[in-house]
């Protein structure tokens, strides 16, 4: 019975669309970045939660120009993605994994079946790695929101705090206008023949104040 034949009596897909991949640089970054490594014969795995919330697996392969004339790249990478399209239980669920090629790797000695061994060999490792990679995603997490509940309380505290202030200078500019004299309005002298004048109106008057809201 061919692998092929095989595959399909188990019911494993071969499909490899743009859901079991990873495919943009700013995903590679962060799984680089942040990830859990794994070393193999060949490859350096980094294994991290899936981001975009996948309960399924995620690839990605990274082989560098140093291996070679992009036809020799191509073939590392279209083995590597048959390995997974046909032995998906070997990877981590819900995490996405990166798979570097090492340099010095032999790409001509490179077979399927060799590849299927290396990864069956890490595949507790490979496991193990996306536990603590979701151990500290959790942890990540937490720290986050206490650090954004610890600011939030700061910010509301320092708000109440120039509330109370602003407060207490407005109660006293308007305490100290009440206790001081009422400015008493002078009179302009009139003559002969000429009616009455009201007095001209104050300063305050004339200009309102205004409240600006800081």
């Amino acid at each position: 019975m061919t692998e092929q034949e095989e595959d399909l009596r188990h019911g494993r897909s071969e499909s490899f669309g743009a859901a079991d991949r990873v495919r943009r640089r700013g995903e590679y970054r962060r799984i680089q970045s942040r990830g859990m490594k794994v070393h193999s014969r060949r490859f350096l795995w980094m294994v991290h939660p899936s981001l975009v919330g996948a309960d399924h697996a995620r690839l990605g392969i990274v082989v560098t120009k140093k291996l070679g004339s992009a036809v020799r790249r191509n073939r590392i990478k279209r083995v590597m993605r048959e390995v997974f399209r046909r032995h998906r239980e070997l990877f981590p669920s819900a995490s996405d994994v990166v798979a570097i090629a090492k340099h010095g790797l032999d790409v001509d000695a490179l077979g399927f079946h060799d590849l299927v061994d290396e990864v069956r060999s890490a595949q507790s490792n490979l496991q193990r790695a996306a536990r603590r990679a979701r151990e500290a995603a959790r942890t990540d997490a937490a720290r986050t929101g206490a650090a954004r509940t610890g600011a939030a309380r700061t910010d509301a505290a320092r708000t109440d705090v120039a509330r109370t202030d602003a407060s207490r200078t407005d109660a006293s500019r308007t305490n100290a206008e009440a206790s001081s004299p009422a400015a008493t309005p002078s009179v302009s002298a009139t003559t002969e023949g000429a009616g009455d004048h009201e007095a001209p109106a104050s300063s305050d008057e004339l200009v309102p104040r205004d409240e600006v809201d800081a």
